[in-house]
């Protein structure tokens, strides 16, 4: 039994998705999208966090954050992967009148239609952002409190820890998750 907790959905675009959503997003179908969002060696958080922002112009509707998430349970699932967590900072992909709610719904249900096709339970882990403000995370965490028991399954901490190591920041954000029971 293979049980993956700690899957970054801005890590999981399929380089065909990203070919696909390309246009929708103003960048070019015709880049190499396996070598674009593949690191190319093992390195440091820094390396892997540039290299995980360089797929969130596919994370500008509701239609592709379902999509992106419904495959990314799908090919854990290929994987032979029996349980995965799906962790995503949706602050980041928050447009004008596709708000905080609106981002996690729409990973929520392709998660759910994810865990529709392939039977394999799985659930999303909401994330405040190091280098957010108290108010901008405090604001996902009640976000990610509407959909706890509905998708949303824990709630975590990302982004550069040496440059950003101050945890008391985030007391305010990780007491509302916590009484929301994640």
């Amino acid at each position: 039994m293979l049980i993956n907790l700690h899957t970054h959905l801005e890590g999981r675009v399929r380089p065909s998705t990203a070919a696909a959503l390309a246009p929708a997003a103003g960048l070019d179908a015709g880049i190499d999208w396996q070598r674009a969002l593949e690191l190319d060696a093992p390195s440091d958080l820094t390396d892997y966090l540039a290299k995980v922002s360089s797929s969130y112009p596919f994370f500008g509707s509701r239609a592709s954050l379902t999509r992106i998430a419904r495959e990314a349970v799908e090919d854990a699932h290929a994987d032979g992967q029996s349980y995965l967590e799906l962790r995503f900072g949706p602050a980041t992909h928050v447009r004008d009148g596709f708000g905080l709610t609106d981002v996690i719904a729409a990973v929520c249900e392709g998660v759910k239609q994810g865990i529709a096709i392939t039977g394999m339970p799985a659930g999303v882990v909401v994330a405040a952002l190091r280098l957010h403000d108290a108010e901008t995370n405090e604001a996902v965490a009640r976000a990610a409190a509407r959909f706890a028991g509905d998708g949303v399954v824990g709630f975590d901490l990302a982004g550069d820890e040496a440059r950003f190591p101050d945890l008391h920041a985030f007391a305010g954000a990780f007491a509302i998750a916590r009484a929301a029971g994640l």
